[in-house]
């Protein structure tokens, strides 16, 4: 067995190494297939590196502790949407076409909206479980089906892909991809097991553990997936990525435990009076941001990352703090009002910064 130090570096070499291969030959895919790279980071990129949210849910339902994949699934949506988008945009500002505004985000934020309906009584259960996977599938239908997914391949692959492809070329680019899908959960894996063995060494609570290298370790592919496309330019694939992780997580995840479990599947208080509607708040609060100017800014990515920081600090004095467990709405109110009242002065400054800019190009 490699030293715990080393088990960390080869997990974060073999991650970097498997996201650029997943998403090298995801464009190939689209090309071949003459789909979007939305199409393929909507679903097949998505829902690959939503695989270990899927695992840590059904191992902990097997172990007894169902609340822990539930909580999973909220933090991992919360976390991709703040923190891997945000990190995503400080590197490179993020490109958000009109139909992702127009039809991606809505069905996303409908999607979560319908999970917290569900999980309001405390249960999820098997009627709404089904209900969930059939609202999976309708997605997929109508998302190999749309229009806007059936347009040119991306211009970086292009020309190379306009040649007349073999059957042996495709077999290749999707045996490739679904390898760099399994390197991407073995590698995220590794670092996992390295990082809580030497954060254990440094005397760092179990908690927090949990808190900080758990949760990230099920979004490392999320995140190596995404920059990896930024890094390629190809915004689409990367913000399709995001996107259909967190639609993966909160439809077909609770799903699954719902109906692999003995009884209706129970959810923890704490998610439905907190975490929940914060998980809301976040995707409600990418609109205006999404609207404003199609992108995602270096200063709004590192806005999102503030907002992740202050939702991780508050969750650690949540769970060590008798008086915050008992003053949800005080917490809510100072996670989800900043972000609100934030987007909104930022679309109304960006709505006046851009009215002389038809004026101009009318001159051109």
């Amino acid at each position: 067995m490699l030293p715990d130090y080393l088990l960390f570096v080869v997990g974060l070499i073999l991650l970097l190494g498997s996201a650029d291969l997943l998403v090298r030959n995801a464009v190939k895919l689209a090309g071949y297939f003459g789909r979007s790279s939305m199409f393929i980071g909507l679903t097949v990129a998505a829902f690959g590196t939503s695989a270990p949210e899927l695992a840590v849910g059904i191992s902990g339902l097997m172990r007894g502790t169902a609340d822990v994949g539930l909580g999973n699934i909220v933090g991992s949506n919360i976390f991709n949407i703040l923190f891997v988008l945000g990190l995503a945009a400080l590197i490179r500002p993020v490109l958000i076409t009109r139909p992702t505004i127009r039809r991606d985000v809505p069905i996303l934020l409908a999607t979560c909206t319908l999970f917290f309906l569900f999980a309001r009584d405390g249960f999820i259960n098997t009627a709404e479980s089904l209900a969930l996977l059939l609202i999976l599938v309708g997605y997929l239908i109508y998302v190999s089906r749309r229009p806007g997914d059936l347009e040119a391949v991306p211009a970086l692959e292009s020309d190379r892909l306009r040649a007349p492809v073999t059957g042996r070329q495709l077999a290749i680019s999707l045996s490739l991809t679904l390898v760099s899908i399994v390197l991407l959960m073995v590698a995220s894996r590794w670092m996992v097991a390295g990082a809580v063995s030497l954060a254990a060494g440094f005397g760092m609570s179990e908690f927090v553990i949990g808190l900080t290298i758990v949760a990230v370790g099920t979004s490392l592919p999320e995140i190596a997936t995404t920059l990896a496309a930024i890094r390629r330019h190809e915004h689409e694939l990367a913000v399709g990525n995001v996107l259909g992780s967190c639609l993966f997580n909160v439809v077909a995840i609770p799903a699954t435990m719902a109906l692999l479990h003995t009884s209706a599947l129970p959810v923890a208080s704490e998610a439905i009076s907190v975490d929940i509607p914060v998980m809301l708040l976040t995707v409600v609060a990418c609109l205006p941001i999404f609207v404003s100017s199609h992108r995602i800014s270096r200063s709004e990515g590192l806005l999102f990352l503030v907002y992740y920081l202050v939702y991780a600090l508050l969750l650690y004095f949540r769970s060590s703090s008798d008086s915050i467990l008992s003053n949800y709405k005080t917490e809510l109110a100072i996670v989800g009002f900043p972000i609100l009242i934030t987007t909104i002065v930022i679309l109304s400054i960006r709505a006046l910064g851009n009215r002389p800019q038809p004026n101009d190009g009318d001159r051109q």
